[in-house]
């Protein structure tokens, strides 16, 4: 037999959260990054005028941010080739392995 009733269906570990939220009676800022990717971050308050305010300060921080990184990138254009790449195969030691960086090297050499 089919449900029609209009309960939402929701995975156990959803209702788990939705519950949990309520709970904690929080409130979040939600907001979507350059690439459309959602995210979420607690005011750590349950006061919707504290709320409101840290909301607005983050998301003034945030503008602020985006708007250093935008700053940043215009400079890096106009960096030298070999200065760009110091920088990216330093960034690139911290996460990948010498011969994956050794590989990409060899490839940049022959560009």
């Amino acid at each position: 037999m089919r449900n029609t009733s209009n309960e939402r269906h929701q995975t156990p570990q959803a209702a788990a959260r939705f519950a949990l939220a309520l709970q904690l009676a929080v409130h979040l800022v939600s907001w979507r990054d350059s690439r459309g990717k959602q995210h979420q971050q607690s005011t750590e308050t349950a006061n919707p005028a504290e709320a409101l305010s840290n909301k607005l300060k983050f998301l003034a921080k945030q503008e602020h941010e985006r708007e250093d990184f935008k700053a940043q990138a215009n400079e890096m254009g106009k960096l030298p080739l070999e200065r760009v790449a110091e920088l990216y195969f330093n960034w690139k030691a911290a996460s990948s392995s010498p011969r994956t960086i050794e590989r990409e090297r060899r490839i940049f050499a022959r560009c």
